[in-house]
């Protein structure tokens, strides 16, 4: 089968956000004032939780993957879905595992547009898949079995990844000196 170009574009794409973002500095940053870290224990919690949900979805999308091609009686089996998924899945799971990790301590800018960047692959795949399907469908056109399943996955590890990115953003946010929660400090 060969190389998959969508989802290196993708990733590309991905990182070049994230080197974006991290870049971006609000120009009103004084001395933070003390405050309360109980509210954000627990955005902090639901971003860790969230994150291990995607992991756990994410192993099972690539223990999916991997018994597929590893099943000799099949030849072509699958259209879509191909070996880069499957490492992109493994790296996700490691990530995903991290920041979970890392977000129970004290959170991570890094990891939380880390996650984010998963979560914005998984859900433009999810929709490349999903065109894909209207026009089988429409054209009558049979292909993409047993692939649905691995796609709906992958939409749930899109939802609790982007849901796990945000809970870690807002779990790490500051208040300045006028009162303000800023996220970049």
């Amino acid at each position: 089968m060969p190389f998959n170009y969508t989802n290196l574009i993708l990733t590309v794409l991905a990182f070049a956000l994230f080197v974006v973002l991290l870049f971006i500095r609000m120009s009103d940053s004084t001395s933070s004032v003390l405050q309360s870290e109980a509210w954000k224990t627990k955005w902090r919690i639901s971003g860790a939780i969230t994150a291990l949900l995607a992991a756990g979805l994410a192993i099972w999308a690539l223990i999916i993957i991997v018994m597929e091609y590893s099943s000799p009686a099949k030849n072509n089996p699958f259209l879509f879905s191909n070996d880069f998924d499957a490492v992109f899945a493994g790296v996700s799971i490691i990530l995903l595992i991290l920041a979970a990790i890392w977000t129970f301590r004290k959170g991570s800018y890094l990891l939380a547009g880390i996650v984010l960047g998963i979560g914005f692959i998984y859900l433009t795949n999810y929709f490349w898949f999903d065109e894909w399907m209207r026009y089988a469908a429409k054209n009558g056109l049979k292909f993409g079995n047993g692939e649905n399943r691995i796609f709906g996955i992958n939409l749930l590890i899109a939802l609790f990844a982007t849901l796990s990115g945000v809970f870690q953003l807002v779990g790490k946010k500051e208040r300045n000196a006028k009162g303000y929660y800023v996220l970049f400090v």
